[in-house]
């Protein structure tokens, strides 16, 4: 194995070795800290200035909506798949009674 001086394994692909580089390279978003209104990162969980710490309180309540939009996006479909079976079974009993109503027709 020959020594390369960038650094990287000689069986790893220079495109990944690129794309790696332009992820940690790339600028983060600042946001202003709602205690002090100095600029810290979007990714910090501290304010460096403040020492003002991000709560779960957001990140769970917004969990907490994204399940019960899925759960009722999920029961609708339950209740849609529920009602066409239904109407289904509905559609065959009336095309039964429909032929048997045909056939005794001709007797009356």
């Amino acid at each position: 194995m020959a020594f390369r001086p960038e650094g990287r394994w000689p069986c790893f692909p220079s495109v990944l070795t690129k794309s790696f580089a332009y992820l940690h390279s790339r600028s983060v978003a600042l946001s202003s800290c709602p205690e002090c209104r100095e600029e810290i990162s979007d990714t910090a969980w501290n304010c460096p200035h403040c020492g003002w710490h991000k709560s779960w309180a957001g990140l769970v309540a917004a969990w907490i909506v994204a399940i019960a939009v899925i759960g009722l996006a999920v029961l609708f479909y339950w209740q849609i798949k529920q009602a066409d079976e239904a109407h289904a079974k509905f559609r065959k009993e009336l095309d039964k009674s429909e032929a048997m109503i045909k056939a005794l027709k001709p007797y009356s």
